[in-house]
């Protein structure tokens, strides 16, 4: 299944600076400018294993999850589970709610352990696209989305949106 990562759901509080094998002496911010300059793909990496509950997507990989909310990759592979008895899962639901509840504040981004950059260049115009038409298609189509959920959020007659919001923001 393929999702927008922005959907989805850190389930830690922070996370390791480098991924584990077979990519375990790249950085998490390198595989940000790598998929931002074209020479990485979202499709390059395995399917996010994610878990489906209580009506949201949690995700169980973290790190790469940061990773393409950082890059803002449109869309993204994943597993969705019904099982919820991951035992990383169902320690954040049962344990600390102060942490499920930060979690599941807007705009929430987990601890990184290590050095990191935090900005990165602008991005590539085509993640995963085969031609830059099929990008643009894109990039309107999250246009629109943006504008019927804003329009959904408000009556019509007290809609106003800016020019400037109907431009996604590259970086939280």
């Amino acid at each position: 299944m393929d999702v927008d990562p922005q959907t989805l759901l850190f389930t830690q509080d922070s996370i390791k600076n480098t991924f584990k094998e077979p990519r375990e002496a790249e950085g998490i911010d390198d595989a940000v400018e790598a998929i931002l300059s074209g020479q990485l793909k979202a499709s390059d990496f395995p399917a996010m294993r994610v878990v489906s509950y209580d009506g949201r997507l949690w995700c169980l990989d973290n790190r790469r999850l940061w990773v393409f909310k950082k890059a803002r990759v449109p869309c993204v592979k994943i597993k969705i589970t019904y099982n919820s008895s991951n035992p990383r899962f169902r320690d954040l639901i049962t344990g600390d709610p102060a942490l499920v509840k930060r979690i599941l504040k807007p705009g929430y981004w987990p601890r990184v352990r290590g050095h990191c950059r935090s900005s990165f260049n602008p991005p590539a115009q085509n993640f995963d696209n085969d031609s830059p038409a099929e990008a643009e298609t894109q990039f309107a189509m999250k246009i629109l989305k943006a504008f019927v959920e804003k329009s959904l959020e408000y009556p019509w007659s007290k809609l106003k949106v800016k020019s400037s919001e109907l431009v996604p923001q590259r970086f939280p």
